[in-house]
């Protein structure tokens, strides 16, 4: 699952799955409780293969 431009934790709080999977988050919001990575903007294939990498599909 992939939620995008999220302003803060609240707003995904009760969309994470229950048990198991991954999401992703972006958002400009640094304040997480989980930990974060700071990437600059992707051009969307630079975004495919960001995706892709870290989900182990390469």
């Amino acid at each position: 699952m992939i939620y995008d431009n999220i302003p803060n934790y609240e707003v995904i709080s009760k969309l994470r799955p229950a048990k198991g999977g991954k999401i992703i988050v972006t958002s400009r919001n640094t304040e997480w409780p989980q930990g974060s990575i700071v990437v600059d903007v992707f051009t969307s294939p630079e975004s495919e293969s960001y995706i892709k990498k870290i989900l182990g599909q390469i």
